[in-house]
C-alpha cells in the first residue's frame, strides 16, 4: 500500500493538478521526443502512478510534423490485458489502457507512442509508469489473497 501518494495527490488538487512537462512530478504526465525527420511525438497521460487495473487516458494529438499531418498513432503497452497478452497495441489519437501488476507490490510498465506523418516519417516516445497493487485485488489469472490447504485424515 502506498502512503505518500494520497498526500501528493491532495497537494496537486489544491494547486489545480497542473500538467507538468518532464515527468516525475504530479499524477499527470507529458513526454516528448523529436526525430531527425521533422516529426515530434508527444504523449500525454492522465496518471503516471495508476493503481492496478486503473484506466489511464493517453492522448497523442499534440504530436506534429514539419512535412505533413500526423495520420497514424500506434500505442504499445507492456502490460497484461484481459486476454493475458504481455504487449498490448492500440491505434488512435486518444486511447485508454488499464495496467495490471503481476506479482510485486509496485511494478514499472512502459507506454510507447509511435506517430507517422502523411509522408511516412515516424517518431516514437516512451514513458515508464509505476503501477501500484491494491490489497485484495485480482490479476487476470487469480487473486492475490492467501488461502489455506488442509488434508483429510
Amino acid at each position: 500500500m502506498r502512503e505518500s501518494t494520497p498526500n501528493r495527490r491532495s497537494v496537486l488538487k489544491a494547486i489545480g493538478g497542473a500538467l507538468v512537462a518532464g515527468l516525475g512530478i504530479g499524477t499527470a504526465a507529458t513526454a516528448t521526443a523529436s526525430s531527425d525527420n521533422g516529426v515530434v511525438a508527444v504523449m500525454n497521460g492522465s496518471d503516471e502512478t495508476p493503481d492496478n487495473n486503473e484506466e489511464v487516458d493517453f492522448y497523442g494529438g499534440n504530436s506534429s510534423s514539419e512535412h505533413g499531418e500526423i495520420v497514424d498513432y500506434e500505442w504499445t503497452f507492456d502490460s497484461y490485458d484481459d486476454s493475458g497478452d504481455y504487449t498490448y497495441t492500440r491505434t488512435g489519437q486518444s486511447v485508454d489502457h488499464a495496467f495490471y501488476y503481476t506479482a510485486d507490490d509496485v511494478e514499472e510498465r512502459t507506454a510507447t507512442l509511435t506517430v507517422t506523418d502523411s509522408e511516412g516519417n515516424t517518431a516514437s516516445v516512451s514513458h515508464q509508469l509505476t503501477v501500484y497493487k491494491e490489497e485484495g485485488t485480482c490479476v487476470p489469472y487469480g487473486c492475490d489473497d492467501s488461502f489455506q490447504v488442509s488434508s483429510a485424515d
